[in-house]
């Protein structure tokens, strides 16, 4: 994260610029501000993918063609 010096140093720069040169400076940083903030809901965003393999090892000792037997059986 940026320390205030940093930002100040920035804001230094950034003054010794022309009307339009600050509007490209201001446009530059709200496409990285929108490309960062896909990014982060990319990364955060849940996947059914992510269930994949979740409790094998309650069914790692079941057959599963009796347990599918069984349960139909229920069912009558």
């Amino acid at each position: 994260m940026a320390n205030a010096k940093q930002v100040d140093k920035a804001m230094q720069c950034i003054n010794t610029l022309g009307y339009k040169e600050k509007l490209e400076v201001l446009e530059r940083l709200v496409q990285l501000i929108k490309i960062q903030a896909q990014k982060k809901e990319t990364l955060l965003k849940p996947s059914i993918l992510d269930l994949k393999g979740l409790g094998k090892e309650i069914w790692k000792e079941t057959d599963s063609s009796s347990y599918i037997d069984k349960e139909r059986n229920s069912w009558a």
